[in-house]
C-alpha cells in the first residue's frame, strides 16, 4: 500500500522511472495530484487548477504528462505540475482512450473499463514482459460507451497464468486513427 498523508482517495498510480511518480485522485469537487522523486518516501500535491476527481493519468516522462477526470476534465501538464492546462470539451486535443483496471494487483478477476466516444473496432490484448501475446479479451466493434469487460487471467487457450506484470493494451480505431491505452496489470495468487 501506498501512504500519501492525504486525506483524498486515489484511484491510479503511475512511475515513470525509479524514483518519480504520480497519484490521480482527489474527492468529487476537486482533484489532487501528488509526485514523489523520491521513490515513494515522501508525496508532495501538485497544481490541478480547478479539476475535479481525477479518475487516470499518464506520464511520457518526469515532466510531461495528462490527466482525466469527472466532467471531462483534461489537463495537461510539461513541466511536472508546476504549470497546468486545462481542456475544455470543445477544445480537447485529439481523442485519446484509457482503460482502467480495478482491482489491479488481483487474484481472481479484474474488470477492464474504458470509455468510446464514438463506434470503433475494438482491440483488448495482453501481453506478458517479453512483449508476446498472452490472449485477445475482444477484437472487433464496439459502439460508443462506456464498456467493462471481465477477464479471469486466462490465455487464450484457458490456462489460468502465473503470478507477474502483464499489459493490457486497449487500441480502438476511429476515423482512421488508432487509439491506444496501455496499463500494467499485476496478478497475485
Amino acid at each position: 500500500s501506498v501512504h500519501t498523508g492525504s486525506p483524498y482517495s486515489f484511484s491510479k498510480i503511475q512511475f515513470v522511472d525509479t524514483e518519480n511518480g504520480y497519484i490521480a485522485g482527489g474527492n468529487i469537487s476537486n482533484g489532487m495530484i501528488l509526485h514523489t522523486s523520491d521513490g515513494g518516501q515522501t508525496w508532495n500535491p501538485q497544481n490541478t487548477g480547478n479539476a475535479k476527481f481525477l479518475y487516470s493519468l499518464h506520464f511520457t516522462d518526469p515532466d510531461t504528462g495528462y490527466a482525466v477526470g469527472y466532467d471531462g476534465t483534461i489537463i495537461h501538464t510539461t513541466n511536472g505540475g508546476m504549470g497546468v492546462v486545462e481542456y475544455e470539451k470543445d477544445n480537447a486535443p485529439p481523442e485519446r482512450v484509457f482503460i482502467r483496471i480495478a482491482p489491479n494487483p488481483f487474484i481472481g478477476q479484474t474488470k477492464l473499463t474504458y470509455n468510446l466516444t464514438q463506434p470503433s473496432e475494438v482491440r483488448l490484448r495482453v501481453y506478458n514482459t517479453l512483449g508476446e501475446l498472452v490472449t485477445v479479451i475482444h477484437d472487433g466493434y464496439q459502439t460508443a460507451r462506456t464498456h467493462t469487460v471481465a477477464w479471469d487471467a486466462q490465455d487464450h487457450t484457458g490456462t489460468l497464468l502465473s503470478n507477474g506484470v502483464y499489459y493490457v493494451v486497449l487500441e480502438a480505431m476511429q476515423e482512421g486513427q488508432i487509439l491506444t491505452s496501455t496499463q500494467k496489470l499485476i496478478i497475485q495468487r
